[in-house]
């Protein structure tokens, strides 16, 4: 005998392949790249924002079969508008923000030149760089939740990348893809311990790039409060100027004294309001300072 599905079941089974087949993983890929970008989208410039969104956009739209991608030519002129804006917001400055801003606009604007889903190369290249995108994130943060975002959105771009090496071939397939991840997680996540376990700790990071924080600067402001010291960054700003008439004495003598903090809320020190300046004595007759703008 031969047993058939109840109508519901297989109603349900083929709603939800129409489904799947009519979204396909193309048509995810803008997507998952939009919330790759999501928290950098408030830290950089609202015009790269604005342009990052509308070419993702407009390759969400293109996916689903409503709009043509832009010709080489117009795709060229596009890259020459995104450098000019780029250059328009941060000048010609090395800095973080300008660093994620170029590669948050030249990812989107990579979409552009992803014909079909069969242009493997283009798509692995997005994908990948995802991944990069996703670390630059801890760069301003390294909460908990910023964690489990990132977590969460590296196992669906790499989900991504096994369904493109894999022909979909509806329900089936992708529960088969979801095993395949868990596997693949499963195996990492030992490997992540005992990397953040034994792994020696880098004293400072492999690479530098200036902060565009707006933490202080070599030197002492009129207040301070606990943990400011270790936010200062060294600047190359000259302070002040020390004329020696004679030969300079040993670094290990010299003592420049700085502001007295006596004044104190329990957090913020600061001077006493009717503490009066005194004027910077000579330390002897060999030695004379002056305080010179530059």
């Amino acid at each position: 005998m031969q047993h058939r599905l109840p109508n519901s079941s297989a109603s349900f089974s083929s709603s939800l392949s129409l489904m799947m087949n009519s979204f396909s993983i193309y048509s995810s890929l803008p997507i998952i790249l939009f919330i790759t970008m999501l928290p950098h989208l408030w830290t950089i410039s609202i015009t790269i924002s604005f342009a990052s969104l509308f070419f993702l956009g407009w390759f969400f739209l293109h996916s689903l079969g409503i709009v043509r991608l832009p010709h080489k030519y117009l795709t060229f002129l596009l890259l020459l508008l995104s450098i000019f804006i780029l250059v328009l917001n941060y000048g010609f400055t090395f800095s973080q923000k300008s660093s994620i801003s170029l590669l948050c606009l030249m990812l989107s604007l990579k979409c552009m030149e992803v014909k079909n889903e069969l242009d493997r190369r283009n798509i692995f290249l997005i994908l990948f760089l995802s991944y990069f995108v996703l670390v630059t994130h801890f760069l301003y943060s390294q909460d908990i939740f910023l964690l489990i975002f990132s977590l969460i959105n590296t196992l669906f771009i790499t989900l991504l990348l096994i369904s493109f090496n894999r022909k979909p071939q509806g329900i089936l397939s992708f529960l088969t893809n979801i095993s395949l991840l868990s596997k693949l997680f499963l195996k990492a996540v030992p490997i992540a311990i005992i990397l953040f376990l034994f792994f020696p700790r880098i004293p400072g990071p492999l690479w530098t790039l200036p902060d565009d924080s707006s933490t202080g600067t070599t030197g002492l402001s009129d207040e301070m409060y606990p943990g400011s010291v270790s936010e200062l960054s060294n600047s190359e700003k000259i302070a002040f100027r020390v004329d020696f008439k004679t030969s300079p004495p040993a670094a290990d003598k010299i003592y420049w004294r700085g502001p007295v903090l006596s004044q104190t809320d329990g957090f913020l020190w600061s001077q006493h309001k009717s503490a009066k300046k005194v004027p910077i004595a000579k330390l002897n007759q060999f030695v004379s300072h002056s305080k010179q703008p530059v």
